[in-house]
């Protein structure tokens, strides 16, 4: 009979059960340890809180209240978008017209050494160099909507903002002052040729009937606001003209014969030629064209002596003795906007200097009221990013937070079958409002677009561990449970469950705050709105939503039906 032997098989089920039970590292040991500490004391607080939960509840809206008044006083501020970086500088010349080419090119020489200077000490410093390209273009300028031999633009390739050790704004601050004052332009200003997506940061139109009247107005609003820190390129778009001749007939001139068309062709003639002969050789036609020389029309002192001929006796008579000879200059471009004149007043705001709605604010309070006492007759619009970024916050922006809130609310009402506990849900969205406005405030960002953004989308996210509270709050009240018991203990039980679930997106969004690259400057505001908002929210949540239903109990609005 053959022999059946046994043998222990290591492989059983049962030794791979004893296999996979590893000790814990003592890592994660210490987590467990310390995490259930906290839990015992959040749940400790929950209780005493509910206790005195109309004390603490007026604390939350008082916090609320003070993040509110840090928005509206100016301490956290408002912009459009936030300032980016950028690769590329522009120095724009705008001479006064009828300027010759060559002093155009006076005036670039200056301003390209000037820069030159900037990189020579930027090297010496940080032995690199600071520009990689330079050109420059003639007769081009794109905030003079003219063009000629007056206007040029100087354009500096930079060091990429990550390798620059300083920022555009202090460049360009370094190339203004080695630059100095240049008497002979009307205007250089030096400035990035990107506008922000919201506009111009000082974009100011006055309108108006007299035009000097309105350069008068243009030029006292822009000394005013040259006095703000970080306001610089201020210029408008009422510039004076080529200078010129106007000439008025004296009395008499007409009883001699002579009106203002004849002298007028005369003078057209002799400045700008007129055709005697027209010939033809073989098969070419000529033009004979007879006009003053070049000397002759450069010599303005002999004007007044211009000969006039008389059209009847053909007598030579002096220009100054038949019409009076004023040297005037009139306006080189009139802008007209709904048939009435208009004068435009530009400039720049370095964003992290100055603030363009704390400007614009002080301006109204301070400037506008006495401004308008001397100049009843002109009307102030205030146009770019002062108009467009309300517009935008207060327009589409409230507009889909509107109805983001509304659709919340709708699918709350289908699962909770009230019309209270949603909203009882729902205030954990003022709670992420406090960590949006302290989170900027911390950060020193201004509030922007992108961080109403990321608010607006709070309002989805937050909402969740309301959802989970309020629904254990209502089933250990089923099981028997008074409320002030079941709210305790519905915020003990979710307490991991909030906490870890708040604590994975916060710890994914971190790494984004400290993000020092010009493509993600965007995305810095509307990560920190959602990284503090649910900061906030999770940690007021599991005290504020057990407090907010026993007072609704308190006050009959929440009705608890017992099974």
């Amino acid at each position: 009979m053959p022999k059946t032997s046994f043998r222990k098989n290591s492989d059983s089920p049962h030794s791979l059960q004893l296999a996979s039970e590893k000790p814990i590292s003592k890592v994660r040991q210490q987590f467990t340890l310390n995490f259930e500490k906290l839990h015992l004391k959040v749940n400790g607080w929950v209780k005493k809180l509910i206790v005195y939960r109309y004390l603490f509840l007026g604390s939350v809206v008082g916090v609320f209240i003070l993040s509110v008044s840090l928005l509206v006083s100016g301490i956290v501020k408002f912009s459009a978008f936030p300032n980016v970086e950028g690769d590329l500088l522009q120095a724009r010349v705008l001479m006064p017209v009828g300027s010759s080419l060559a002093q155009t090119q006076q005036t670039i020489d200056k301003i390209t050494s000037s820069i030159q200077a900037v990189n020579n000490n930027y090297q010496k410093e940080y032995q690199t160099p600071l520009i990689q390209g330079m050109t420059v273009h003639y007769g081009m300028n794109a905030d003079a909507f003219e063009g000629g031999a007056h206007l040029a633009t100087v354009s500096v390739d930079l060091l990429t903002a990550e390798q620059r050790e300083q920022s555009i704004n202090q460049i360009a601050d370094l190339w203004r002052n080695h630059l100095g004052v240049v008497p002979e332009a009307l205007n250089i200003a030096i400035k990035e040729p990107v506008i922000s997506p919201a506009g111009r940061a000082i974009y100011i139109r006055l309108q108006g009937d007299d035009l000097t009247s309105l350069s008068e107005a243009s030029h006292q609003m822009q000394n005013w606001l040259a006095g703000y820190p970080g306001v610089s390129n201020l210029m408008d778009d009422l510039r004076p003209g080529k200078p010129e001749f106007s000439l008025n007939l004296k009395l008499g001139a007409f009883a001699l014969g002579l009106t203002a068309q004849e002298i007028a062709a005369q003078l057209r003639a002799a400045y700008q030629g007129i055709e005697v002969l027209e010939t033809s050789i073989d098969l070419e036609t000529y033009e004979v064209i007879v006009k003053l020389d070049d000397a002759s029309r450069d010599e303005l002192a002999d004007f007044d002596y211009f000969p006039i001929i008389h059209p009847v006796s053909g007598h030579m008579i002096p220009l100054v003795n038949v019409a009076e000879i004023r040297s005037t200059r009139d306006f080189s471009r009139i802008q007209r906007i709904n048939a009435q004149r208009a004068v435009t007043i530009y400039g720049d705001i370095d964003a992290e200097v100055n603030n363009t709605q704390a400007i614009f604010h002080d301006l109204e309070k301070t400037f506008l009221t006495k401004f308008k006492q001397q100049h009843p007759d002109i009307t102030v619009q205030f146009e770019g990013e002062v108009k467009e970024g309300p517009l935008t916050r207060n327009g589409s922006m409230r507009k889909s937070m509107l109805m983001g809130l509304i659709g919340i609310f709708a699918l709350l009402r289908l699962q909770f079958r009230s019309y209270s506990e949603p909203i009882l849900v729902m205030a954990n969205i003022p709670l992420a409002f406090i960590g949006v406005i302290f989170g900027h405030l911390i950060m020193g960002l201004d509030i922007t677009m992108p961080s109403l953004l990321g608010f607006v989308s709070l309002a989805g996210i937050v909402v969740n561990d309301s959802i989970l509270l309020v629904e254990f709050v209502k089933q250990h009240i089923n099981e028997g449970m008074t409320p002030h018991q079941a709210a305790a203990k519905a915020s003990g039980e979710r307490f991991r469950a909030v906490v870890l679930t708040s604590l994975t997106t916060i710890v994914g969004l971190t790494p984004l705050l400290f993000e020092q690259s010009p493509q993600a400057q965007i995305l810095i505001p509307l990560a920190t709105s959602i990284v503090f908002g649910i900061l906030s929210s999770t940690l007021l949540v599991l005290f504020v939503v057990p407090c907010l239903y026993t007072i609704l109990e308190d006050l009959g609005v929440v009705q608890i039906k017992n099974n």
